[in-house]
């Protein structure tokens, strides 16, 4: 039976997210997430531009900013609080759904300026790998900083799918992080509704792409 994201809140609770998501530094996370969107197209216009320096000097501060912001996440706890929820979300599909991660879907392809098929792909991914996900997520110990750092050995990795190369460097590896921060700003400025929800639903995703 498929729920939805209001449907999922419930099931949630939102305790245990407020209490940490009371403990971030807003400043902090609103800072980073504008150092993520800013970076992420110099990434790739350095790379086309074949400006290499310049290119690994782009993705140092944005992975640098990433792991940093994600280390936060896991010290409040909302890591952890993300963990236990993700149970939920095995009835939640991201492609069925892909309409109430509406802005996650804007998020990638305006902001971030991901073509549309390769967001489209990786909806796709995240529902076909969610149950592989969710077991590692929940797993004890489950660290967002720890994700960003496999991103990072990754990045570059060869033998991927078309879908998650911007060009040499693979996009889903460092917007997932983005993704994951830009959705739990969010959460903070509207900590009642469907906060707990989406940060779940979106921590997920972004993980899906720091984890491929």
């Amino acid at each position: 039976m498929e729920i939805n994201l209001y449907q999922l809140e419930k099931q949630i609770g939102s305790d245990e997210f407020v209490a940490a998501l009371k403990k971030i530094d807003f400043d902090y996370c609103e800072y980073a997430v504008s150092v993520l969107e800013k970076t992420f197209p110099n990434i790739y216009k350095t790379e086309y531009a074949g400006q290499e320096s310049n290119y690994n000097d782009f993705c140092h501060i944005y992975l640098t900013t990433a792991k940093l912001l994600m280390r936060h996440f896991d010290e409040t706890g909302l890591t952890a609080a993300i963990g236990k929820a993700v149970k939920h979300l095995e009835n939640f599909s991201f492609t069925q759904h892909t309409a109430l991660l509406a802005f996650d879907d804007n998020y990638l392809k305006k902001n971030l300026k991901v073509k549309p098929e390769k967001v489209d792909s990786f909806w796709k991914h995240c529902e076909e790998s969610k149950a592989e996900l969710f077991k590692v997520m929940a797993e004890p110990g489950f660290s967002l900083e720890k994700t960003v750092e496999f991103a990072m050995r990754t990045l570059t990795q060869t033998d991927c799918p078309e879908w998650q190369y911007g060009s040499k460097s693979r996009w889903v590896k460092v917007a997932g992080a983005a993704l994951t921060a830009v959705n739990i700003a969010c959460a903070l400025g509207a900590i009642t509704g469907v906060g707990a929800a989406v940060a779940v639903a979106s921590a997920a995703a972004g993980s899906a792409g720091m984890l491929l």
